[in-house]
């Protein structure tokens, strides 16, 4: 039902006539490259009742295509930059507490976007995509991981997940934009570590 409420939803942006104070941009048969500061936000991280939050950044690049002046393809691929520290308490020998630490990190990405835009503004377009991307994550534990035993070395089980964003393009000067978007990048359905992402940066229209 919801499919078809969003496809619903989309036909009548495509095709309805909409009255705007300002021109519309022509954007069907144009294309765009973009550079993006990435950050993460990785949910649910760790095991049992301690799960944990930990952050990552990266920079991505995007490569992408206006299909028409409503819907939009691309493809990204994107570098992690450094990794986050969590750690994680457990009983040992009885009573005794210990502790350990584990750093938590994205090493690369790509994925594959379609989705649809809409004029919010004179300077301001509104876009939503949906599509697949492909994580490689690391983990790096102690020699003989206690906490983090069950954690994979990538950091995530499976590497393929469904990845949404939502963004707005401001307009900065002739087909230069500034970007702002969030989203999540992925889901591990095996780990449950979800991973959210937002990131700002510039692109070029040619």
């Amino acid at each position: 039902m919801n499919r078809l409420l969003l496809a619903a939803a989309i036909s009548v942006i495509s095709t309805s006539t909409f009255a705007f104070d300002w021109e519309v941009p022509k954007k069907e048969g144009l294309d765009y490259a973009s550079m993006q500061a990435t950050y993460f936000d990785f949910r649910s991280v760790g095991e049992g009742s301690s799960l944990q939050a930990a952050m990552g950044w990266g920079t991505e690049l995007t490569y992408g295509t206006y299909i028409t002046d409503w819907f939009r393809t691309e493809v990204r691929v994107g570098k992690g930059i450094g990794t986050d520290n969590i750690s994680e308490l457990y009983r040992s020998s009885g009573n005794v507490i210990k502790s350990e630490h584990a750093d938590v990190g994205i090493d690369y990405w790509g994925s594959w976007y379609l989705g649809a835009q809409y004029p919010i503004a004179e300077f301001a377009l509104f876009y939503a995509e949906y599509g697949f991307s492909h994580v490689k994550g690391t983990a790096k534990k102690v020699a003989k991981p206690v906490a983090f035993k069950d954690m994979p070395n990538d950091f995530m089980s499976s590497t393929f997940s469904v990845s949404w964003i939502v963004g707005i393009d401001f307009s900065v000067v002739d087909r230069l934009y500034v970007t702002t978007e969030i989203g999540r990048l992925h889901n591990d359905t095996s780990t449950a570590i979800k991973t959210f992402r937002s990131g700002i940066g510039l692109k070029y229209e040619f």
